[in-house]
């Protein structure tokens, strides 16, 4: 982490992301519903509603649409932002929680190409 909080990015990832052409990339992701509900210290004891609103708007505001459920495209769009965007879905409140429940991911990287 840096000084304002925010993830420190090798630079041989930043440079074969900014190196990727521009095009459809996803974001999917799958949360443990027992990881989020069960009781401390094995889960969080919370309902899952609020983090996936908070995981819906802001793949929205990233320019993503949803495919299924949990499955997220954005068309043309630079590989390093569709990173950030996944990046920064570890700001869901509370802090700490998505991480902590993610069972997998498929990032920035899955270049799905223009379709």
């Amino acid at each position: 982490m840096d000084n304002h909080g925010l993830p420190q990015v090798p630079l041989a990832l930043d440079a074969r992301l900014v190196a990727l052409p521009l095009g459809a990339y996803g974001i999917s992701y799958d949360m443990s519903t027992r990881k989020t509900e069960d009781n401390p210290p094995r889960g969080w004891h919370a309902r899952r509603a609020p983090a996936y609103i908070q995981l819906t708007k802001h793949l929205q505001n990233h320019g993503f649409q949803q495919r299924q459920y949990l499955d997220w495209l954005c068309q043309d769009i630079e590989a390093i932002k569709a990173y950030w965007a996944m990046i920064h879905l570890k700001r869901i409140l509370p802090l700490g929680k998505f991480e902590s429940t993610v069972k997998k991911r498929q990032d920035a990287s899955h270049y799905i190409g223009r379709i």
